[in-house]
């Protein structure tokens, strides 16, 4: 269900499509050969929070997949001008069709791709007119996902290999975790061979403990966006922040947790489904949220103010 009710644009190398892409960023993801991408929030028409931090992870991730396509991303200020501009037309397409008022809060993704690394079978799913170019940009911008007061998490499914970059093979991976889950709807989270939580497969994961929040090493996880802010709120209203992989063996002393994401903002977990050491299935539930909510109150003022505006 969505905050909101309009039909989503797809703008592929300034181009709108006459259809969207897909009605999902799984299936739209699913479509598109491999790539990098992002998926940013408005909090206005026409303002994307730190937006800047996408268009940075954008060219950090797309380095580390495609080296050779660097060249046609090195330029940050072209690069960004580039976002910009395929974000306008989407935009102002929404403009024309809607009431102003009905897509002030919206998500945007936003995927690079290098059109030479594409198969035949991959280019047949793309207009030929969008292969032109070496340079792939397609922006989807669809209705904000209504977020429940709190979230069910499974323990289930190894950390990523490349957990750095925002690669859409991983998409493809987390797939199967998704899947197989026991989950009717929820949140997967993952851990390594220590049984430690890194992140959720697609959030960040937070654990309060002792009044102090944990959460996963930087070079372990896909550090969110909306995690970078979180963790700013958390120390701006002083509460000291722990860079530590939550480990399943300290569960029954953690008071509270929340996970962070573009479409989530900060929601409290509500249960965590996971194994012990005998391998049963256990519970652990969570009665408070008391300081979550805090840090939820506070993350969606300092959104306000860290967004960027995109002329119109």
């Amino acid at each position: 269900m969505s905050l909101n009710s309009f039909k989503p644009v797809t703008v592929v190398n300034q181009t709108i499509l006459e259809e969207p892409f897909g009605t999902s960023i799984q299936e739209i993801l699913f479509k598109l050969p491999r790539g990098v991408y992002s998926v940013a929030r408005t909090v206005t028409t026409n303002s994307i929070v730190l937006f800047d931090s996408h268009v940075d992870r954008l060219r950090k991730s797309d380095k580390k997949i495609f080296g050779s396509l660097s060249e046609l991303v090195s330029d940050r200020n072209y690069f960004k001008e580039l976002l910009v501009n395929n974000i306008q037309i989407a935009f102002r397409k929404l403009l024309e069709t809607n009431e102003e008022e009905k897509i002030q809060k919206k998500s945007v993704l936003i995927f690079i791709s290098d059109t030479s690394t594409f198969s035949k079978q991959q280019k047949s799913t793309l207009n030929n007119t969008f292969l032109s170019e070496r340079l792939l940009v397609l922006v989807h911008v669809y209705p904000m996902m209504k977020v429940s007061n709190s979230v069910k998490t499974q323990i289930y499914g190894q950390a990523r290999k490349q957990p750095n970059i925002k690669d859409t093979k991983w998409v493809k991976d987390r797939k199967k975790y998704l899947d197989e889950s026991i989950l009717d709807e929820g949140e997967i989270l993952l851990t390594n061979d220590n049984k430690e939580i890194t992140e959720g497969a697609t959030s960040n994961f937070f654990v309060i403990m002792n009044s102090k929040v944990y959460t996963a090493k930087e070079d372990v996880i896909l550090c969110g966006i909306m995690r970078k802010l979180t963790i700013n709120v958390c120390k701006k209203i002083g509460l000291e922040v722990i860079f530590e992989n939550p480990r399943i063996e300290t569960i029954d002393l953690w008071e509270e947790a929340f996970l962070t994401s573009s479409s989530r903002n900060a929601v409290p977990v509500s249960n965590i489904l996971y194994e012990n050491e005998e391998g049963e299935l256990k519970k652990k539930i969570f009665t408070s949220h008391k300081i979550t909510k805090k840090i939820q109150a506070n993350l969606l003022k300092q959104m306000e103010i860290e967004s960027d505006i995109i002329d119109l």
